[in-house]
């Protein structure tokens, strides 16, 4: 059932909440309370069992993040998130909105068109390579058109990354590439375009403005920097990959170079270090459970971009067993021992126990809305995993929501 439910037992839940919790607190500015507690010896007197802290670091020794080099929390950003970051402007989509789904010559064709629109003095093309979230790098191509001259920087993105912060590497060190030729006296520009193939990095960038990144905050802090130094026009614009654009084939090959530079040095950041503990926590369960109950299978969850914390609680309720007030059963359940029980019946047919089986495929008088939203083939059941979206919709629209309230 927690294969299928996909969740981790209680055991391996807390030994997850304790490395995360401990690595999080090594990641705080020093000096910090938390980090005190975090870095002190254990008790001498406690000889029986162990204090909290040996539980973390074991924990977190047994996931193979122990000797990584952490990156540290800021305060707050440099940047007020009230501020502007310069005159930037940020671009998720190019020209004529291509996405992946055209052809190669369709992105490659308006992507120079978005380019060309565009039109800045200095363009740059960065990329960042992650390949298996380890040793990951950053690469950026510098295009200066007055003086027609190109300049490659490659970086080091750390020894556990992910794709997002190898991205944000790679537009770190072009950016400070370009305040350090503007101190140099190098460039003079009008107008700046840093083009990635991330969109994500381009969300982010242009959104986060209340962070504790120092990574972020470098960005930040460059973007108003080139600003102030004679750069009136900042532009984060968003372009396929792979699809024959040169400035952007290029980076792609200095990242991958960048993957080979030296990672010790380059610190990880909490959030990649919580997603390695999540992931080796769940991998030690599967591991164990697997041989013992092969034919239990994982079931990912769908996408559920967009559904609000209300839709997302009582879709894992449902997953559960349907441990929740919008059905009958379960309100029965709860009032059995209170003066006013709830009846466990369908309000809709007044036949049947309403449960999470009954809702989904015996209800009658909610099977023309099954028929108008599963097809024939359709196990609704097995839906609340691979599509919860058609799922809330159908609740919605059987009035589940509306019942909630005992």
């Amino acid at each position: 059932m927690l294969l299928e439910a996909n969740l981790t037992p209680f055991a391996d839940r807390c030994k997850e909440l304790s490395a995360t919790g401990y690595v999080k607190s090594l990641c705080l500015p020093t000096p910090s309370p938390r980090k005190q507690i975090a870095t002190a010896a254990a008790d001498p007197s406690r000889t029986k069992r162990k204090d909290w802290r040996s539980l973390a670091v074991t924990a977190v020794e047994e996931c193979g993040v122990g000797n990584l080099k952490l990156e540290e929390f800021i305060t707050a950003p440099t940047i007020p998130p009230w501020t502007a970051l310069g005159n930037t402007v940020f671009e998720a989509d190019t020209i004529n909105g291509i996405t992946k789904q055209h052809s190669l010559e369709e992105q490659k064709v308006d992507t120079l068109k978005t380019i060309k629109s565009i039109n800045a003095d200095i363009e740059i093309y960065s990329d960042g390579s992650a390949g298996d979230n380890v040793n990951g790098g950053g690469g950026t191509l510098i295009k200066v058109k007055s003086s027609d001259t190109e300049f490659e920087v490659k970086c080091p993105a750390g020894k556990i990354t992910s794709s997002l912060r190898a991205e944000m590497f790679a537009a770190r060190a072009a950016l400070q590439k370009v305040e350090e030729l503007q101190r140099e006296e190098v460039i003079t520009a009008d107008t700046l375009a840093l083009f990635t193939d991330s969109k994500s990095t381009v969300q982010h960038l242009g959104k986060c403005r209340k962070h504790n990144d120092l990574l972020l905050d470098d960005i930040q802090k460059s973007l108003v920097n080139i600003t102030s130094n004679g750069v009136p026009t900042t532009t984060i614009q968003w372009i396929p990959a792979h699809c024959g654009t040169e400035g952007n084939d290029r980076a792609d090959v200095l990242a991958k170079e960048a993957t080979e530079l030296e990672q010790e040095d380059v610190p990880v950041n909490f959030a990649t270090v919580k997603s390695v503990i999540k992931r080796k926590c769940k991998e030690s369960w599967l591991l164990r459970s697997k041989p013992k109950i092969h034919f239990a299978k994982e079931l990912k969850v769908g996408d559920e971009s967009g559904l609000t914390k209300i839709e997302r609680t009582l879709m894992s309720r449902l997953r559960t067993g349907g441990h929740t007030p919008h059905l009958r059963w379960y309100q029965h359940f709860i009032t059995r021992t209170k003066k006013e029980v709830k009846s466990p019946i369908c309000h809709r047919c007044n036949a049947a126990v309403e449960d999470t089986i009954h809702l989904f495929t015996n209800c009658p008088n909610l099977t023309e809305l099954r028929t108008r939203t599963f097809n024939t083939d359709e196990d609704p059941v097995r839906l609340m995993w691979t599509e919860p979206k058609r799922i809330v919709k159908f609740l919605h629209e059987a009035g589940v929501f509306d019942t909630g309230a005992i």
